[in-house]
């Protein structure tokens, strides 16, 4: 078994572009001399994305591999709702795939972009739980609308209720996971499977705090800044010191709505994005 961090990130050709971006970033603040293995998985993305891939990735520092979860997933049906495809349930079979092969896996969104080094996450880990993951924001009191199912119930009633959160247990947000793969249950890939077919209101995440409750360690904002945030849904004060604090200091930026920077967003923290999807670009261009 590897003790080298393994990176996850989970696409379709469409977002195969953004998840270079985020790789990219990851490596931009590696230390010298560390080496970290990453893994896109995938459902028959085409040849010409992959070439891309291993071109740019395959380095003296890391190593970049792709993963076809079609023998594992293809005939399956997902609960998919509004923009979110079944892309985002591919992380859940992380532990099935990784397990025996390295002892961490840090999953991550491919809209999210690194500003230091994950390599540090494992060692701020509660060894005994299976994930670590930074909590949602808080939530105010408001009506699921827009859902087949839940439209109308109270989203605090949801968590407590549908997803079955307790006393001080909090929602994470699943965009920044990393997974501790000799802790977290050998059967949590048929879990997770059997639960992403049922109708939760916001698809994976829900399934991964249904699964994950009261078996997660729960990291510093700085993981997982969350960008752009409903000020409808999230009750945040933004003069908060330590989020202050976080959106200067971030660890990882998390462009969470839309648009997301590659689609009109405005900020320096969008013109920083920016930035490095034109680096990719031009490396792109050149291969």
């Amino acid at each position: 078994m590897s003790d080298e961090l393994a990176v996850v990130l989970c696409v379709d050709v469409a977002y195969a572009r953004y998840a270079f971006v985020t790789i990219q970033s990851v490596l931009d603040n590696l230390d010298v001399g560390t080496y970290v293995k990453f893994y896109i998985f995938h459902e028959k993305i085409n040849e010409s994305c992959i070439f891309m891939g291993q071109t740019l990735f395959n380095t003296k520092f890391s190593s970049i591999e792709f993963v076809d979860l079609s023998p594992l997933i293809g005939g399956r049906r997902f609960n998919e709702l509004h923009h979110w495809n079944r892309t985002v349930y591919y992380s859940g079979l992380i532990p099935e795939i990784l397990r025996g092969r390295h002892r961490y896996a840090l999953y991550l969104d491919a809209d999210v972009l690194v500003c230091h080094d994950v390599t540090e996450l494992p060692g701020l880990m509660d060894i005994s739980k299976g994930v670590g993951a930074v909590a949602g924001y808080p939530l105010v009191s408001y009506q699921i609308d827009n859902d087949p199912v839940y439209s109308g119930m109270n989203r605090q009633d949801y968590e407590r209720e549908i997803i079955g959160l307790q006393g001080n247990q909090k929602r994470f947000n699943s965009g920044v996971m990393l997974f501790n793969l000799d802790v977290i249950d050998k059967d949590f890939t048929r879990k997770y499977l059997s639960a992403a077919e049922r109708h939760f209101a916001y698809t994976d995440e829900d399934v991964a705090n249904f699964l994950l409750k009261g078996r997660v360690c729960y990291l510093d904002l700085a993981w997982n800044v969350m960008l752009d945030y409903d000020r409808s849904i999230f009750a945040i004060d933004a003069n908060d010191p330590h989020l202050k604090y976080c959106l200067q200091h971030p660890k990882i930026l998390h462009y969470l709505n839309n648009p997301k920077p590659w689609d009109g967003l405005k900020g320096s923290f969008a013109d920083l994005y920016r930035q490095k999807l034109a680096y990719i670009d031009l490396l792109i261009s050149e291969i």
